[in-house]
């Protein structure tokens, strides 16, 4: 299998961390953008099979998650838009597509509305809103909010990260998932992600979106219980998909979970949307 290289870069609001995967191959960037709690490791059955299809592979860790700063303040959209656009700059790499999941999906439409980029996927994307348990709801409540993340977040959250595995549970993610539960900066990030309505609706950006006319795909669960497959209609409904591709039967991690499947899709349709535009991506 692809292995990463990568490393730390300082952005205005803090580190980076980002991995790549393939970068000394002449085929266009593609950049990986993760969900609400969930780094980059979530890619990890992704990256490498697009890495192996000629793509060169970009992904990172948001800001209050994984190895990356946890700066205070709110964890808006702007503020991950600007990340993500900041760490490309920082590289000096051209991302020609961006690819999001759940949480990440708003963000990677932020990217592309401010015009960077030729081509996205979103996976299981948040639209009008996720399905968000009202514990998780409480933290983001002003002043109490964060303490209540601190005092009863990691229990409540290693339940629900092992209830996203529709199959058989990958113990070495669901460790690497957990490992994260002892940094207050990691669980002040979360309710501060809450409280910013990350979680919420976020029609507005895809709308911003649908102007630029880049070639767009989904990617879906059918019986995904975070971000349910009626959403994909909305989505529809808001920018015009170039391709859909759902998987009967599948949940929120659709993309880990079926990776053969979702990767085929990807490879194909991101090497068919860039060709388009190669002149532009090369």
């Amino acid at each position: 299998m692809t292995k990463p290289c990568g490393g730390w870069v300082p952005l205005r609001e803090g580190i980076t961390y980002y991995e790549l995967w393939n970068p000394d191959a002449a085929g266009p960037w593609v950049g990986l953008i993760h969900g609400f709690s969930v780094p980059s490791f979530v890619w990890h059955r992704t990256a490498p099979a697009l890495a192996e299809a000629g793509l060169r592979v970009l992904a990172l860790d948001l800001y209050g998650r994984g190895a990356s700063g946890k700066p205070r303040g709110p964890y808006t959209r702007a503020r991950f838009v600007q990340q993500v656009i900041e760490l490309e700059a920082a590289l000096g790499i051209s991302v020609a597509a961006w690819v999001g999941y759940s949480m990440g999906g708003p963000i990677a439409a932020g990217v592309l509305a401010q015009g960077h980029g030729y081509a996205g996927v979103f996976i299981a994307p948040v639209v009008t809103g996720a399905v968000v348990p009202w514990a998780v709801r409480l933290t983001g409540l002003p002043v109490v909010g964060p303490w209540l993340m601190q005092r009863f977040g990691p229990a409540r959250m290693a339940r629900g990260i092992r209830q996203e595995f529709q199959g058989r549970v990958d113990e070495a993610y669901v460790r690497r998932y957990l490992a994260q539960l002892a940094d207050p900066g990691f669980l002040r990030a979360l309710a501060e992600t809450v409280r910013a309505g990350m979680l919420d609706d976020q029609r507005p950006v895809y709308q911003a979106l649908a102007s630029r006319r880049v070639p767009l795909a989904a990617v879906w669960g059918e019986a995904d219980p975070v971000v349910p497959f009626a959403q994909l209609e909305v989505l529809a409904s808001l920018v015009p998909l170039t391709q859909r591709f759902t998987v009967p039967e599948a949940g929120h991690l659709v993309h880990y979970e079926h990776a053969d499947a979702v990767n085929a899709f990807l490879a194909t349709f991101l090497r068919e949307a860039l060709s388009a535009v190669e002149g532009d991506v090369g």
